[in-house]
């Protein structure tokens, strides 16, 4: 049964928290259902952070796709609202909620409009608003936007230190030269099988997985062939003055 179908209870549910969210906030958010699925209107919210309380009221419009959890909302910056100095787009324009394969994780373990809402879209919006009213300062500990923020999270979901680390089971991955009975290239010093085997496996099994990886390992080569160059014209500079 698709996630949005009429007769699906997790549809009513949604449909039942979007009344009640609206009542008790002053919100006019409705789900409407056609071609896509979009979550509209006005989201006004109240959160409390360590004894202090944050209000806000914004336009938002979240498309959700008919594959959804297993493909991630696209959330639309309604009249180009936020301000682009945020950062936190991406290059279509639309705001980075996340790190995609974060989101496929989170969504996947609860795909209600309550949780999208009050532990994805919210947060979001809330940092903006700090962000906008605080000379550009963050509210939360966040990652940084594009590439770090996508080497940052697998940092922290692979329990990995440092980036050679990172890069070089990326890179093995990416090759497909990974054995279970081979040594890990996260340098742990176990084999893959008891170290990060399982994690890969599972990761495979989701879409954005191979892009994110393609994107490390290819921002990797980049650094690296920089610092060559960098390190040849050094070189030559030397050289040319001896």
């Amino acid at each position: 049964m698709n996630r949005f179908d009429t007769l699906n209870p997790k549809y009513i549910e949604d449909l039942r928290f979007i009344e009640d969210y609206n009542r008790h906030t002053g919100s006019s958010l409705r789900l409407i259902v056609k071609n896509e699925i979009i979550l509209a209107g006005n989201m006004n919210f109240s959160v409390n952070i360590k004894l202090e309380e944050f209000i806000g009221s914004f336009e938002v419009k979240i498309i959700f796709p008919n594959g959804y959890p297993n493909s991630i909302p696209n959330a639309i910056n309604v009249n180009n609202t936020l301000s682009k100095q945020f950062k936190h787009f991406l290059e279509d324009g639309s705001l980075c909620l996340g790190v995609p394969t974060d989101l496929y994780f989170k969504i996947n373990h609860n795909d209600s409009i309550e949780f999208f809402l009050k532990q994805i879209l919210i947060p979001y919006y809330l940092s903006y608003k700090y962000w906008a009213e605080n000379n550009g300062l963050l509210l939360f500990d966040e990652r940084s936007h594009g590439i770090k923020g996508i080497i940052e999270f697998y940092l922290e979901h692979f329990h990995l230190k440092s980036r050679p680390s990172l890069y070089q089971l990326l890179d093995s991955v990416e090759n497909n030269n990974l054995n279970e009975y081979d040594l890990c290239p996260c340098g742990s010093g176990l084999y893959y099988q008891n170290c990060h085997y399982q994690q890969i496996q599972e990761l495979l099994k989701i879409p954005y997985f191979k892009d994110e990886c393609m994107k490390i390992t290819f921002n990797h080569r980049l650094i690296q062939f920089k610092l060559n160059e960098s390190m040849n014209l050094i070189i030559k500079k030397q050289i040319m003055q001896n």
